[in-house]
């Protein structure tokens, strides 16, 4: 059985799209899912299963929709796949909460950099199905525009996926 790492996107300690974390392990064991744990309250779920990465998008999402009521998009990646995202970071100089790595169910469109817009020296790179981004300055105050396919993504920053790949037992 392989482990899993899912990234919901949106999900919010508070608000609409809270996902009570304890009450989604529950659910996804119920569901048949082994070594259900979570990483703080935003969207991260590791879990072991022989299925398919969609089939696990699929379910996931519908159990939180159907369950707890938000309508998230759900992402899917192995240990093994999230680790090598993790080693594949072309910016591994800059401060680890300053990088996301955002995550899309396909490989990125060959276009995405061309639409980028980047005022404030941030760098953007594709590797893949994940876009790479380093905020050089502070994230929150950023006014980088990626194309609009991104909002199909989620993202993490290096801190979370350091974590998730240590809880895998992926030791990064």
């Amino acid at each position: 059985m392989k482990t899993h790492i899912v990234l919901a996107r949106g999900v919010m300690p508070v608000g609409k799209n809270k996902v009570p974390m304890a009450q989604l392990r529950e659910l996804l064991t119920t569901a048949g899912f082994k070594s259900v744990r979570t990483y703080i309250a935003s969207g991260n779920v590791l879990l072991d299963s022989n299925l398919p990465e969609a089939t696990i998008a699929r379910c996931v999402h519908d159990v939180i929709h159907t369950h707890i009521g938000p309508d998230l998009a759900v992402l899917v990646r192995t240990a093994a796949e999230l680790k090598a995202a993790w080693t594949k970071n072309p910016f591994a100089n800059g401060s680890p909460n300053h990088v996301l790595i955002y995550f899309f169910a396909k490989p990125v469109p060959e276009n995405f950099l061309k639409e980028v817009v980047a005022p404030g020296g941030e760098k953007v790179a594709v590797r893949g199905r994940e876009v790479y981004v380093h905020y050089p300055v502070d994230i929150g105050h950023s006014k980088l525009r990626l194309p609009k396919v991104a909002k199909e993504a989620t993202a993490r920053n290096i801190n979370t996926i350091t974590k998730l790949l240590e809880i895998s037992d992926g030791h990064a």
